[in-house]
C-alpha cells in the first residue's frame, strides 16, 4: 500500500493506520488513539454520501473551502459525495480527526470532535432531506431524539441505534457503534446541536455505560432536559 491513504474499502495494517495518524498535527498519544480507531474499525460500517457532505461542508463554514479541499485530499478521499450511496465511515473519520486538529488546533480532540458535531444537524436540516425530515419534528424533546435514532439508522445503517423515556425530563439512548474512544464527544455534539436546532436550548448527555461488542462498542447515554 506504500504511503498512500487512498484506502477505499481495504483492509489496512497497523502501520498503515500509523502511518495516517503521523500526518495528524496533535499529540503522540493522540495520535495513538487514531491509529487504533482507523485500524480496528469495521468495514461493514458504511455512511451515507449525505452526512460525509455534512462534515464537508461545516468545514467549509468554520475555514473556507480550499481548506476543505486540502483536508479531503491528505484523507484520502477522491470521491463525488451522493446522498444515499453508502461510503466507508472509515474515511469519513479519517477527515473528522484532520477537521478536528485543524478548526480547534489547541483543543483535545474530544472537544474539538464535539464541537464539530454540534453543526452536523444543523448543516443537515439545510438540505433538502433536512428541511423536510425536520418540519415535522417539532419542539418536543422526546420528539426530537426519536426522529434523531431513526435519522441515524438511516445515514450509518450499520449502527443500531435506539431511545426510550426516562422520567418527564429525560430519556435513555442505547445504541451499537464503530468502536472509537471518541464516539461519547461525537454522540452529545450531536444531540446538543439536534436540539438546540428545535427550540431546546441546553441539554445535558452524560455516559452511563460502554462495552465492546465484539467489531462494535456499545453504548448507553442519558440525557436531560
Amino acid at each position: 500500500m506504500g504511503d498512500s491513504v487512498d484506502w477505499g474499502g481495504s483492509s489496512i495494517t497497523l502501520d498503515a493506520a500509523e502511518h495516517f495518524a503521523a500526518r495528524v498535527p496533535v499529540s503522540p498519544a493522540e495520535r495513538g488513539r487514531i491509529a487504533r480507531t482507523l485500524y480496528d474499525f469495521p468495514m461493514e460500517c458504511q455512511v451515507r454520501g449525505m452526512f460525509f457532505q455534512g462534515l464537508v461542508d461545516t468545514i467549509s463554514r468554520a475555514a473556507d473551502r480550499t481548506t476543505s479541499d486540502r483536508l479531503l485530499t491528505e484523507a484520502g478521499v477522491h470521491t463525488r459525495f451522493i446522498p444515499f450511496v453508502l461510503m466507508p465511515h472509515r474515511d469519513f473519520y479519517k477527515l473528522y480527526f484532520l477537521a478536528s486538529a485543524t478548526l480547534f488546533p489547541r483543543s483535545p480532540l474530544e472537544q474539538g470532535f464535539e464541537r464539530i458535531a454540534e453543526d452536523f444537524y444543523p448543516t443537515f436540516k439545510e438540505s433538502m432531506v433536512g428541511r423536510t425530515l425536520s418540519a415535522f419534528i417539532g419542539k418536543e424533546p422526546i420528539t426530537i431524539l426519536e426522529r434523531l435514532a431513526q435519522a441515524y439508522q438511516m445515514s450509518v445503517p450499520w449502527n443500531e441505534h435506539g431511545v426510550r423515556k426516562d422520567g418527564t425530563q429525560g430519556a435513555i439512548w442505547s445504541c451499537k457503534v464503530e468502536p472509537s474512544e471518541l464516539y461519547p464527544a461525537t454522540f452529545k455534539g450531536i444531540v446538543r446541536g439536534t436540539m438546540r436546532a428545535h427550540g431546546v436550548s441546553e441539554p445535558w448527555v452524560s455516559l452511563v455505560d460502554e462495552r465492546r461488542d465484539d467489531h462494535a462498542k456499545r453504548f448507553e447515554f442519558r440525557v436531560r432536559w
